[in-house]
């Protein structure tokens, strides 16, 4: 169960690099339904929280593949984290806010049924 769970982690960090490379070609600098402008610089830091996580899913994809103990409970909080990152960008990100709600829900069940 490990395996699957770190290909989705894995696949749910590619994901996240739309949101660094949309950052650093913006169309829109928006965040929070379009309510708070950042100006164009300003998104950049927010594309970069986006390659950030997109990294560390990467990371925590690689910790399950190998087992490294503590993989779980990283990826719960880095997946938190993701969906606030989704929740600021609404309604582009609202896939990913229902995936991110998924993958909480299957780490979570997942420890607490013993499969992870």
């Amino acid at each position: 169960m490990r395996i699957a769970f770190g290909a989705v982690l894995l696949l749910h960090g590619i994901a996240h690099i739309v949101g660094f490379l949309r950052a650093w070609a913006p169309t829109r600098t928006t965040i929070v339904g379009n309510r708070i402008d950042l100006g164009a610089s300003r998104i950049r830091v927010v594309g970069l929280g986006w390659l950030l996580i997109a990294v560390a899913f990467g990371v925590a994809a690689v910790a399950s593949l190998v087992g490294i103990t503590g993989w779980p409970t990283f990826a719960l909080v880095l997946t938190g984290v993701s969906l606030a990152l989704c929740l600021l960008q609404l309604p582009e990100t609202k896939i990913g806010v229902v995936l991110n709600v998924v993958l909480i829900a299957g780490l979570f069940y997942g420890q607490r049924a013993g499969w992870i």
